[in-house]
Order: structure tokens, then C-alpha cells, then sequence
């Protein structure tokens, strides 16, 4: 869900404060006394929860997300330039803040939070949200995973004010505070300048431009829209590098084309639907087999100086890697329906057939192919199907070693794009 994950925990703050465990005028360093530099600026001790909600915090830039345990002594080691609820900076750190202020009060993550005031009321049964590096705290500003259907629930859930099934679960003042422009967007820090992001923003919920709509926002074009004025949402899960456009094209298109009375039958277009989702696949790789190098690579352990986790290798925007799991060796291996890329204690299937071969890798789903393209040149193409992308590897063998091209699988990268990384292997 990437930033889609925002919205749900300033939900999670937003019974909170209904259930008067927290206010949103508590400041940080009252929260996190023990993790707050000895010398407090100023801005530090006027930052407060409500600052943390929309992205007010007084930053400069985007605190770092610190792959260590000390996080947050990091978050409030980075210098708070403003005042805070004065400008508004993109600061995802700034939101698994949030998550870490409800753990401090309650002892809950925000799965266990959210489960019996939001997620079953809801009926929204496969929520989960990665934890950050202490193990504890989940990432709410980036680590939830949803279905479609369940990013359906949640946005119907604002559009209802709260409601679910005639119950009142969250108050509407809340939905309304959460929905409107608390602070505007458009300022010389934050550099996002596409048209549907300076319209204002909420309670990590941003304004759109038609009037009266707003939307939970996630990278690459994870989107639940809410829109008042037809009594309807619209939900996307994309893998797009131009959100904005995506969005516009909503606007001019299914908004424009919703009516206050039933839309006639359309039985060609219905029927043209149905055939393209009928047809919808991830593409998969096909080729001939390099019996001969594959019989040279049998046995062979390649060693690299600066490769990454293998799922940072393969797993694209949206990965979660643990710390400290580098790639010191890779080796190929052959079978009659493929090959198997071994790093360390993670291997990866890849079959020659032209079909995927799914398998969970540290908790999250892979689907992967394979083709050789020559004598000398293999590709592996492995897709994270629990996020918007994965990667395209392309090897090429020498008597030395071996060089690696990666690159993303987005529609706008993949084949036709830059190559964003390269290694060389050498033979151990």
C-alpha cells in the first residue's frame, strides 16, 4: 500500500483520541523523554501529535529512514527547522512515529489496535503491516498490505462518515477534520508540484481537485478516492510512475461519467470488459535451453563485493529486506523445468516454460521466469506480487565471471527503461 498505509494509522490515532488515550496537543518530547537530544531546540519541544498528522512537524527534509533500532532518537535528532504546524514536509518517518506514540499508550501495534474498532466491524480480514527495525513498531507510514476489496471497505468507511452497518465507530467530527485542508502544500520545501498535490492536505489524507474530494494516497497509484458529492469511491491498485496523470484521467473520465439516475445496459462494452480481465496475466519469459552453459555453471559459486540482500536484488519498490542479510555468494542450478538462483540461504525458482513459479520469500510472494537468450545470456524476470513491481535481471557470462543489469519491472522502466543497477560477478 506504500503511503495508502498513512491514512489508516491516523485512523488508528483518530479512535485514540476518541477513547481519550491520547491528545493531539501531547508533545514528543513528553511521549519520548528518554529518546530526545540532551539539547532540546525550541521548534522540538513545541512538536506535537497533531503536527505529526499533518506533516508539520518542522523539518526541512524528509527525516531519513534509519534502518537501525534507534529510529526514533533519530527522527528527533533531525533538526526541527519550523515551527511546528507551519510547513508542511513529506515525512513518512514522521507517521511510524504515530505508530510508535500508540504503542507507548497503549501497547498495541496497529493491527492489534485496529482489529476489533476497524478491521472486523469492517470485515476486512487480511490486513498486515510490516514492523520496523526494532522489531516492534509497525510501519505506518509505508508497511501495510491490503486487498482491493479491503482498500474498498476502508474508503466506503470515510465516505459513511464513520459509519459501518447503522454503527458509529469513528465520529464524523473526526472524518471531517481528517478529510479537509489543515495545511496547505504548496511552499519551497515540499518539492511534489504535480496538480493533484497542492490542493491542501488532512490528517495524512491529501485534497484533489474536484471539489469536495479527497483521497488516501500510496506510491505508484495505490488510491481510494472518496467523492461526496456522488456518493462514491473509487479504488486503484496500479503500478504507475505517473500518478498524477492516472488521477486526472479519473477525473475526466469516471467522474465525468457518473449520473445521478441508473446508466443504461451497455452490453458491448460489458462484454468487452469482461474479455479484457478475462485475458490480464503478468507476461512470463520464454526461451530456448543453454544445455552447455548450464552444464559449465553446475558446481560454480560467484562471488560479488557490493550486491545486495538477494530480495533487494530482486524484490523492487516496495521490498522489505532484513538488516544485515547480505549476498556474499550466488550459484545457479538446473532442472528439467528450470533453474534455481541460490544467494546465501535464500533461493529462487525460475522456470524455462513460460509459466511462474510463485514462492514466498521472508514473507512476501514472488512469481518468476527465466529464458536464456543465447549461448551466454540469461534473463530472470521476478515480480513481487504483493507490491507494484520487481526486477528484471539480465546475466552475462564470461570465462571471468559474470556481469548483472537490473531494472524495474514498471510499466514505464522494465525492458525499455534505464538500467538501474549493475554488478560483475567473479568466479570464487
Amino acid at each position: 500500500m506504500f503511503s495508502f498505509s498513512k491514512t489508516l494509522t491516523a485512523t488508528a490515532i483518530g479512535f485514540a483520541e476518541q477513547e481519550g488515550i491520547l491528545s493531539l496537543d501531547e508533545k514528543l518530547v513528553d511521549l519520548f523523554p528518554d529518546e530526545c537530544p540532551a539539547q532540546i531546540s525550541e521548534n522540538l519541544a513545541k512538536a506535537d501529535i497533531r503536527s505529526l498528522l499533518t506533516m508539520s512537524c518542522g523539518h526541512e527534509t524528509e527525516s531519513p529512514l534509519r534502518e537501525s533500532a534507534d529510529w526514533i532518537r533519530a527522527f528527533l535528532a533531525h533538526e526541527f527547522e519550523y515551527t511546528p504546524g507551519a510547513m508542511f514536509q513529506y515525512n513518512t518517518l514522521g507517521t511510524n512515529m504515530l505508530a510508535a506514540i500508540l504503542y507507548r499508550k497503549t501497547g498495541c501495534s496497529l493491527t492489534q489496535y485496529l482489529k476489533p474498532r476497524l478491521f472486523d466491524p469492517l470485515g476486512m480480514t487480511d490486513a498486515f503491516c510490516s514492523v520496523m527495525p526494532d522489531g516492534v513498531i509497525q510501519r505506518g507510514g509505508s508497511g501495510f498490505r491490503l486487498t482491493l476489496e479491503d482498500m474498498m471497505r476502508f474508503t466506503q468507511f470515510f465516505l459513511q462518515k464513520g459509519k459501518w452497518d447503522g454503527i458509529q465507530l469513528l465520529g464524523e467530527e473526526w472524518i471531517a477534520r481528517a478529510s479537509a485542508a489543515q495545511i496547505g502544500t504548496v511552499n519551497p520545501v515540499f518539492t511534489n508540484h504535480d496538480s493533484n498535490w497542492r490542493l491542501g492536505y488532512g490528517y495524512q489524507m491529501w485534497r484533489c481537485i474536484p471539489d469536495g474530494v479527497y483521497r488516501a494516497d500510496g506510491a505508484y497509484g495505490q488510491f481510494g478516492i472518496v467523492i461526496p458529492a456522488k456518493d462514491a469511491v473509487i479504488v486503484i491498485n496500479s503500478a504507475s510512475t505517473y500518478p498524477d496523470d492516472l488521477l486526472n484521467i479519473a477525473w475526466d473520465t469516471l467522474l465525468k461519467g457518473m449520473a445521478d439516475a441508473p446508466l443504461p445496459e451497455d452490453p458491448q462494452a460489458q462484454a468487452e470488459l469482461a474479455e479484457t480481465l478475462a485475458s490480464l496475466s503478468l507476461p512470463t519469459l520464454w526461451g530456448v535451453r543453454s544445455r552447455g552453459q548450464e552444464q559449465r555453471l553446475k558446481g560454480v559459486r560467484f562471488v560479488c563485493a557490493d550486491m545486495p540482500n538477494l530480495l533487494d536484488f530482486i524484490g523492487g519498490a516496495g521490498k522489505r529486506v532484513v538488516a544485515g542479510d547480505e549476498v556474499s555468494t550466488l550459484s545457479f542450478s538446473f532442472n528439467a523445468d528450470g533453474m534455481i538462483l541460490t544467494a546465501g540461504n535464500v533461493a529462487l525458482r525460475a522456470p524455462f516454460n513460460g509459466s511462474h513459479s510463485i514462492q514466498c520469500i521472508d514473507g512476501m510472494h514472488y512469481a518468476a521466469s527465466a529464458a536464456w537468450m543465447g549461448e551466454y545470456m540469461l534473463y530472470i524476470d521476478a515480480r513481487n506480487t504483493e507490491s507494484a513491481s520487481g526486477s528484471h535481471l539480465c546475466f552475462r557470462f564470461d570465462d571471468a565471471g559474470a556481469t548483472v543489469e537490473r531494472s524495474s519491472t514498471l510499466p514505464t522502466a522494465g525492458w525499455d527503461g534505464e538500467v538501474q543497477n549493475t554488478y560483475r560477478l567473479t568466479r570464487a
